[in-house]
């Protein structure tokens, strides 16, 4: 979720290759048409949907808030990332979620989560998540998954501060948490190469967040910054995140791969 801010956008209400996919009937009338029925599946390299795909990023991230698409489609092409779309037959590419696997810690990271501008069919981003849920583990996903969701302390903007903090609760409805032991985290800005500040989070699959130690947490923040950003270990930005990682736990309440309304705690 990365700001790369997978923030859904045309969703931020929604209470919120393999070619595995998942059938989700989206919410109608029953005389509603069968064409509107959701389906989630992967995208292979050479499909012809990924310029679909790179149409959606591009229309809803700002140029700071992500890669340009040549360098997304080179490493879908060679295997760091999965692209998968949810759609229906009258719309394709209805939405659209790009992941980057972190094989060395067994785990990745939802850097973009998006529904089309026009999208026609409620649901989308759910269908996605679940998609994410049930089949990532079959691509070495043991610990779980983490996301980039921006800051609500980080505008001045009433509306867009709404906005913000809708985006944060989609996330939690799924057992995601704020990972609040690296309160400076934040990406690469894609413009200007300072530090973009944003909330990390975690989706456990086999490892809830009280039990990512510093070490394992360090490890995960190295790999993501080396996989969807092309940091070295070495990288000034890179150092000043690790730096700001605290040795105690917080707690969470977090359940893995927790689905449907939770309390929210105190992240």
């Amino acid at each position: 979720m990365n700001a790369h801010t997978p923030a859904i956008p045309g969703e931020p209400d929604s209470p919120p290759v393999l070619l595995a996919s998942t059938v989700l009937p989206a919410p109608r009338r029953a005389s509603a048409p069968a064409s509107r029925e959701l389906v989630a599946h992967w995208v292979g390299p050479g499909d012809a949907l990924l310029d679909q795909v790179g149409a959606v990023l591009e229309d809803r991230f700002a140029a700071d808030e992500r890669d340009d698409w040549d360098t997304l489609r080179g490493r879908h092409r060679a295997g760091r990332f999965l692209v998968a779309v949810a759609g229906s037959a009258e719309q394709p590419v209805a939405g659209v979620a790009v992941v980057a696997l972190l094989p060395r810690t067994g785990s990745a990271a939802l850097l973009y989560l998006a529904t089309h501008r026009d999208a026609s069919v409620p649901g989308v981003g759910l269908s996605l998540m679940l998609f994410l849920r049930e089949h990532l583990p079959a691509h070495g996903v043991t610990h779980g998954f983490l996301g980039e969701v921006e800051r609500v302390e980080d505008t001045a903007d009433p509306v867009e501060s709404v906005v913000r903090r809708r985006r944060l609760a989609y996330y939690r409805r799924f057992g995601c948490r704020v990972v609040d032991r690296v309160p400076g985290y934040g990406m690469p800005d894609m413009t200007s190469g300072t530090l973009l500040p944003l909330h990390l989070v975690w989706l456990p699959a086999q490892t809830p967040l009280d039990d990512v130690g510093a070490t394992l947490l360090t490890d995960l923040v190295t790999e993501l910054y080396d996989v969807a950003y092309d940091r070295p270990a070495d990288d000034p930005l890179l150092r000043r995140v690790l730096a700001s990682i605290t040795r105690t736990p917080h707690g969470s309440d977090a359940r893995p791969w927790a689905l449907g309304p939770q309390r929210t705690g105190t992240d």
